[in-house]
């Protein structure tokens, strides 16, 4: 197994995950400043950007693995350490020579302080913790690197669960819902899915324990409604199809599960939380544009929103898109309102030249290696004779 690791990873698998660290540090600085240097754009083309972005994050680990290295020397050349572990020996060698402390007395003292600590840790975790001593000597064995592999795996393993949780929440609502609305409000849910060019007819059912629309599934999609949307008017019922169907069409749900993969794998970094948010944000606004786009008037849709957000309660799930989510309300309503703002959608033309073009540079990136300086070459010296203090005895090498 380590055999196999070192010749995929190289002889410093560890070295491996700090490039992919600063690779992906970089191309999330690469997607974000994209995002606001393109201001003009529309949502879902920002929101495309930023989910070409997150995508990345898994692919990078692997190209770095398949393509050429292209190595940039900038991490401290092995030789520095060697050095530096040649001045401590030269220094135990000093102290060993010197007058006042014999070698005897030196190795006394190493061990009495080597001793002293590893009792006092042993009472201390024996006592405070009580653990066992075949324990103590697993934990002294634990490097600081080890901990923090541990780490990283646990928040893996805690947003795994956190993802499981939510798949049983929406499956427990699905459960419960109750599938009695009318004939009539099919119908026009119906008619919003064709309007859009959609091919699957989404079910439509209600729920007490939501306090926003929720749409769920892809094969066999079902819309649940609050209770309160019993007593909607027609136009706010189609406002609120056509934005939860946007959501269908652009395949939000399956995009949102990518993204909280990615989430979970990186969950220690910053930037990823931040991408995430914007583009969540992204994806409502994107599917409010395509609400405009069939001719509605954007006060009127703003108003319904509103309405719906300062109604909305209940619980809610981190895998499907929220309509009305209030954190994000004033943000897109001001996108709404902006009279400069463009409101349409992204083509697949322009879809496919900038999934090209964050490929080209995806690949420079993740071919990038990072090595060590090369060890300097001193130039030729007469050694210089080693001064030997009056009296002392030089030590004798066995």
């Amino acid at each position: 197994m380590l055999e196999a690791t070192s010749f995929v990873l190289g002889s410093n698998p560890y070295a491996f995950w700090l490039g992919v660290l600063v690779k992906v540090s970089l191309v999330l600085g690469i997607g974000l400043l994209s995002n606001t240097l393109c201001a003009r754009m529309s949502a879902a083309g920002k929101h495309f950007v930023l989910l070409l972005t997150l995508t990345a994050l898994l692919i990078v680990p692997a190209l770095s693995v398949l393509l050429p290295a292209w190595e940039l020397t900038w991490l401290p050349t092995v030789a520095e350490a060697e050095d530096s572990a040649s001045d401590r020996a030269l220094t135990l060698v000093a102290l060993e020579d010197s007058p006042h402390v014999g070698p005897q007395t030196a190795n006394d003292l190493g061990d009495r302080n080597a001793s002293a600590t590893r009792h006092f840790q042993q009472t201390f975790l024996r006592q405070e913790l009580g653990l066992i001593t075949p324990a103590l000597g697993l934990l002294q064995r634990i490097t600081l690197r080890d901990w923090f592999i541990g780490l990283w795996l646990a928040g893996i393993l805690f947003f795994a669960l956190q993802l499981a949780h939510g798949l049983v929440t929406i499956h427990g609502l699905v459960r419960v819902a109750n599938f009695d609305a009318s004939a009539k409000l099919q119908g026009q849910l119906d008619a919003a899915a064709s309007e859009l060019g959609l091919g699957s007819r989404p079910r439509v059912a209600y729920s007490s324990r939501v306090g926003l629309p929720i749409l769920w599934g892809w094969r066999r999609p079902l819309l649940i409604l609050p209770e309160q949307a019993r007593q909607w008017g027609q136009e706010r019922l189609e406002l609120v199809f056509l934005h939860e169907l946007a959501h269908l069409k652009r395949l939000d749900g399956v995009t949102l599960l990518l993204i909280r993969a990615v989430v979970a794998l990186y969950w220690f970094h910053p930037l990823v939380w931040w991408t995430e948010r914007i583009s969540r944000s992204l994806s409502e606004r994107a599917c409010d544009d395509v609400v405009l786009s069939r001719g509605h008037k954007p006060s009127v849709y703003a108003s319904h929103l509103l309405s719906i957000a300062s109604g909305g309660r209940g619980s809610s799930s981190i895998l499907t898109p929220a309509m009305a989510r209030r954190s994000q309300m004033e943000k897109r309503l001001r996108a709404l309102l902006h009279p400069s703002n463009y409101h349409g959608s992204i083509s697949s033309r322009r879809a496919l030249t900038l999934g090209c073009l964050f490929l080209l540079m995806l690949v420079p990136i993740s071919a990038l290696t990072l090595v060590a300086q090369p060890p300097a070459t001193p130039a030729s010296s007469p050694s210089p004779a080693l001064e030997v203090p009056q009296g002392a005895a030089l030590p004798t090498l066995v």
